[in-house]
């Protein structure tokens, strides 16, 4: 009497919590690793051997391996496959992954609606960047119609995924110390395109603005956000873009770009009075000094 083989001698191979969603954030450095259960139920005659394969958003430089083998001896009804999540260094979204067992030799099948499951990683590595003004880049220009203007250079480092708005005020300042005073409009923005890792924009300083040689602009930035999505981000998303630690620049104001400084060139003028009903003028030299920007009204009022 010959009694042939039944009831899945070699097992039926399933994950131990199939259709679940790990989330796992990238380490800073090395590799994580990431233990994923397998059950073997029915029997356990003979060693077999099972597939997988990590698919999705991954890439080969997420972990150390995108697929392998468990290899599972008789008599054994559970073991652990380990994934290792690499710490790339490479500014990315949102990623996930499927991970999935796909196949099994030595007589064993299959649970087919246990092989699945997600692994998610968060944003990671400042995907959209870490933004900062680089004080040595900031400077006056004349713009073509001889107007002034402030030429911002804002940067981000780390990543360049998506278009990002840099707010920032315009202050005067004077050696290095930002004053509360700002320059009209109270808010400038500069974009920074998806793809790119900095804006450069000249911002014109209305000339109503009386500047002198001893006085600088202070430049501060105060926001930075996703330009298509403002305060409403995706988990895809990710955090808002980061200040970086360079959030402020001062930049003097040349000679050039400043209204100057009006006086008299004597403070006295001794004139002798005229005779009888007559009148004599006087005259006195006003001069403009330390900048020659611009047109200036000087207003004089006289006192016995």
């Amino acid at each position: 009497v010959t009694i042939q083989a039944s009831d899945d001698p070699q097992g039926i191979i399933g994950l131990s919590t199939p259709n679940a969603t790990l989330t796992r954030d990238e380490p800073t450095s090395d590799s994580l690793s990431i233990e994923i259960p397998v059950v073997r139920s029915a029997g356990t005659f003979d060693e077999i051997i099972i597939d997988w394969l990590i698919s999705g958003d991954a890439e080969s430089s997420d972990f150390v391996a995108l697929s392998g083998s468990l290899t599972m001896q008789a008599g054994v009804d559970s073991a652990n496959i380990t994934i290792n999540l690499l710490s790339d260094g490479i500014p990315e979204l949102q990623e996930t992954m499927l991970f999935s067992l796909i196949s099994v030799e030595g007589g064993a099948r299959l649970a087919l609606d246990s092989t699945q499951l997600t692994v998610v990683v968060p944003p990671n590595d400042h995907p959209h960047g870490r933004v900062a003004l680089t004080p040595t880049a900031q400077q006056m220009v004349m713009t073509s119609d001889n107007k002034r203007a402030l030429r911002v250079q804002v940067t981000r480092t780390d990543g360049v995924v998506s278009t990002i708005a840099v707010d920032f005020a315009i202050k005067l300042a004077i050696s290095g110390s930002c004053l509360t005073q700002t320059i009209v409009p109270s808010t400038y923005t500069a974009l920074i395109m998806d793809g790119s890792a900095s804006n450069t924009t000249d911002f014109p300083i209305d000339d109503p603005t009386l500047m002198a040689v001893d006085t600088e602009f202070c430049i501060e930035i105060t926001s930075a956000l996703l330009a298509d999505t403002g305060s409403t981000l995706t988990t895809r998303d990710g955090p808002s873009p980061t200040l970086h630690a360079n959030t402020t620049a001062t930049v003097p104001i040349e000679a050039e770009f400043a209204n100057g400084r009006v006086g008299f060139a004597s403070i006295n003028v001794r004139v002798n009075e005229p005779a009888g009903t007559t009148t004599q003028s006087v005259e006195g030299i006003i001069f403009r000094r330390d900048g020659v920007y611009g047109s200036i009204d000087v207003n004089i009022a006289t006192q016995p």
